[in-house]
């Protein structure tokens, strides 16, 4: 029987567990700061105050997995479509929540990255700007 390494293909001890034991290095969370016509700012996507803050619990922030999924879409739009898109249905819902003096001006939705470090050390938030619009 051949060897490969330490391991016996015939006991299938060559497995690799890269899926869980590898943690993701680039993880974030996104912040959507709006100025509204009363001069005012607020987040988008809390509906808050604009707090760059990483959140007590990332998962809980983003929402349940269909928006976890959907953020990570959103995130890995390499041709801004999803940013804009995105940006425009947080506006759009704000504003028919809110009075006309209250309404959008201008909004950016921007992701609070971090990287993990070899060491397993994360790294401070770093401010992305994905998309701005003047409305």
């Amino acid at each position: 029987m051949k060897e490969y390494g330490f391991t016996q293909p015939v006991l299938h001890l060559n497995q690799r567990w890269r899926l869980y034991a590898m943690p993701s290095i680039d993880h974030g969370w996104i912040v959507v700061p709006a100025k509204l016509a009363d001069g005012t700012q607020t987040d988008l996507f809390t509906g808050g105050a604009v707090f760059s803050a990483k959140p007590a619990n990332v998962a809980d922030y983003l929402g349940d997995d269909r928006w976890h999924s959907y953020l990570y879409h959103v995130m890995m739009d390499k041709n801004q479509t999803l940013f804009r898109e995105y940006t425009s249905y947080l506006v759009q819902r704000w504003n028919r929540e809110h009075p006309a003096t209250r309404q959008v001006k201008s909004a950016s939705l921007i992701y609070m990255r971090q990287w993990t470090r070899a060491d397993l050390s994360i790294s401070a938030p770093e401010r992305v700007v994905l998309y701005s619009e003047n409305f």
